[in-house]
């Protein structure tokens, strides 16, 4: 993931990215997507 170097709302960038990376939501997200995971601990979930 990336942020644009001319983002208007870049706090809010960074936000959405933790949220992404949280265990719980990657591994929601996964189980819709079927597709491998880099947040090992969404195993967890």
């Amino acid at each position: 993931m990336a942020v644009p170097r001319d983002a208007k709302n870049i706090d809010a960038a960074y936000q959405f990215i933790n949220f992404l990376l949280d265990p719980k939501t990657m591994a929601e997200i996964n189980s819709f997507s079927y597709f491998p995971s880099t947040v090992s601990a969404s195993k967890d979930f």
